[in-house]
């Protein structure tokens, strides 16, 4: 009598968008079904990426932790030794990098979608150079 997921549904041979771990914050939950709904429509959601896309979404939420917290915080802290910037500062750059390198390897960055772009258009040409040697 315990609480029963739903199956998800698989359109074209896709992989089920998986619940996000219950552990992880509601940013990092949020973020984790609007990232597998995008894998999923790339036709690339895989379940041994789903690691990596927790360890994405938990880089977000801290990301997003950092920035709430600079809207009511200085990014210096003044002390008896002087001037120094907020721990969560560090914290925001490591989030922001982390997350910018997921991104980049799940192909969802302007950078690797220009290379997606430059591959394609070679494949293209590649069709249309077969087309005139026939």
């Amino acid at each position: 009598m315990g609480n029963k997921r739903k199956p998800a549904r698989i359109a074209d041979n896709k992989t089920p968008t998986p619940t996000p771990p219950v552990d992880l914050p509601e940013v990092a939950k949020a973020e984790w079904k609007r990232i597998t709904k995008t894998l999923n429509d790339k036709g690339i959601l895989k379940p041994e990426l789903f690691f990596s896309i927790r360890q994405y979404c938990t880089a977000y939420a801290r990301l997003v932790k950092c920035e709430l917290y600079f809207k009511t915080n200085s990014l210096i802290k003044y002390t008896h030794g002087g001037e120094h910037p907020d721990a969560h500062w560090k914290i925001e750059q490591s989030a922001r990098k982390e997350v910018q390198t997921w991104l980049k390897s799940f192909g969802l960055t302007v950078e690797s979608n220009n290379k997606l772009k430059s591959s394609e258009e070679v494949v293209e040409l590649d069709d249309d150079l077969k087309e005139l040697m026939e």
